[in-house]
C-alpha cells in the first residue's frame, strides 16, 4: 500500500487501477483489498487535484464495494477502517 502513499500522482493511480483490476473479479479479493487497509488510502487520493487520479480512486472504490453489501457500505459512510 506505500505506493498510494507516494508523492507522486501517476504512481497512486497505477496503484488505484491495480487495486481495481484485483478487486473487481471476486468478493475474496475484493475483501483482500480492504483488509490490506487499501480504502483509506484510495479515499484519500479523491483529495488530490488531478482528475486521472480521482477516476482511477473512484473506479477502485467501485470494484471493492461491488461485490459486498457491508464493503459498500463502509466506503459510503466512510468509515474505510477495518
Amino acid at each position: 500500500m506505500t505506493c498510494l502513499e507516494e508523492f507522486d500522482p501517476a504512481v497512486k493511480e497505477a496503484s488505484c487501477q491495480a487495486l481495481a483490476a484485483i478487486a473487481k473479479h471476486d468478493v475474496e479479493l475484493a475483501n483482500a483489498v480492504f483488509s490490506a487497509g487499501a480504502v483509506p488510502l484510495v479515499i484519500l487520493c479523491l483529495q488530490e487535484p488531478e482528475l486521472t487520479l480521482k477516476r482511477a480512486s473512484i473506479n477502485a472504490l467501485s470494484e471493492i464495494a461491488k461485490h459486498n453489501e457491508e464493503l459498500a457500505q463502509v466506503i459510503v459512510d466512510g468509515k474505510a477502517v477495518h
